[in-house]
């Protein structure tokens, strides 16, 4: 179950791609946004961050995933 979770979140990080976004992304770099979840503050912010850093991210974060935050 994990493992298809985890491929619709790398399928929407292809979707999501934004473009001309400040990050900490080379300017080169296609980016995308993610939903991050902070522990420490109990909340969910959007993330902008390249193609490659999203892959990394969302293995390492099991409440994360790819798109625009829209908890309610």
């Amino acid at each position: 179950m994990k493992r298809q979770i985890l491929f619709s979140a790398f399928a929407a990080i292809a979707m999501s791609t934004v473009f001309g976004v400040a990050s900490a992304a080379p300017s080169d770099e296609k980016k995308t946004i993610i939903c991050h979840y902070d522990a420490d503050t109990n909340s969910y912010f959007d993330l902008i961050v390249g193609l490659k850093a999203a892959d990394a991210h969302l293995t390492q974060h099991d409440y994360d995933y790819a798109g625009v935050c829209d908890v309610c």
